[in-house]
């Protein structure tokens, strides 16, 4: 009973309280009429001047040189590129092997320009064209091949 009874009376007077601060800002809009005669209330007064605003902030005192302190400070230079190594040269290509007789054998009778492909032995081949040099039929080597 006791804690009931002290928050009834709390909350009264905290009602009082808030009553009380509602009445006082309430204060500076009301008027109230205290003439005697009916009908002879003088005007009510003109409300007072609002305050006026605040000065706006000075601005930041600027250094001799103008703007120059106003801009960003320039981003840090980027670290040199690493020197990349020339790549490797490549290997010499293997020495070519002389055209057999046996080749230019195999041109005879074909006509100038046309494709033969010799096989040396199983994976080794060699491809070119059949051209008449001093009259004589020539294997011309244009492709030389060895299989892995």
């Amino acid at each position: 009973m006791k804690r009931t009874t002290s928050a009834m009376l709390a909350t009264i007077v905290l009602g009082a309280l808030l009553g009380a601060a509602a009445q006082d800002a309430e204060a500076g809009v009301r008027y109230k009429c205290t003439s005697t005669e009916k009908g002879k209330c003088p005007p009510p007064p003109a409300p007072p001047a609002p305050p006026a605003p605040p000065a706006p902030p000075a601005p930041p005192a600027l250094p001799h040189d103008g703007l120059a302190h106003a801009a960003p400070p320039a981003p840090p230079a980027l670290p040199a590129m690493p020197m990349i190594p020339a790549p490797p040269a490549p290997p010499e290509p293997p020495p070519l092997p002389e055209v057999p007789a046996a080749a230019h054998a195999a041109c005879a009778g074909k006509a100038d320009g046309a494709r033969l492909t010799y096989v040396l032995r199983k994976g080794e081949t060699m491809t070119g064209i059949c051209e008449r040099e001093d009259g004589k039929p020539v294997f011309q080597l244009r492709e030389y091949r060895i299989a892995d």
